[in-house]
């Protein structure tokens, strides 16, 4: 989940087509993608990225990229908590805030 929130125009969204919408029209690439299957703690790269295959690929067209790599924690990864609050951590942006969960 994602939240933006302008606090000079006291305006807070999770809506996921909002934020792309603003954050795109800024020049801030951003999107969500979901899929079907829900991976057990030992899922390869390969699998992870079979899974989202259908998002990935056009997105690596459109932005040239012609490779994926997969980061993946879990409960059992070490350094757990602090890993997960580096990808869950606020970003400040100028004039608004971006938080990742």
């Amino acid at each position: 989940m994602a939240t933006l929130t302008i606090p000079d125009e006291k305006f807070t969204t999770n809506n996921p087509l909002a934020i792309k919408e603003f954050l795109n029209d800024k020049g801030i690439f951003f999107d969500q993608w979901f899929c079907s299957v829900e991976f057990p703690d030992a899922a390869t790269q390969e699998e992870i990225l079979a899974a989202y295959h259908k998002d990935l690929e056009s997105f690596m067209q459109k932005g040239g990229y012609t490779t994926a790599d997969v980061i993946s924690i879990n409960k059992l990864t070490e350094n757990y908590t602090a890993l997960r609050s580096n990808f869950s951590r606020s970003i400040p942006i100028p004039k608004m805030k971006f938080t990742f969960l």
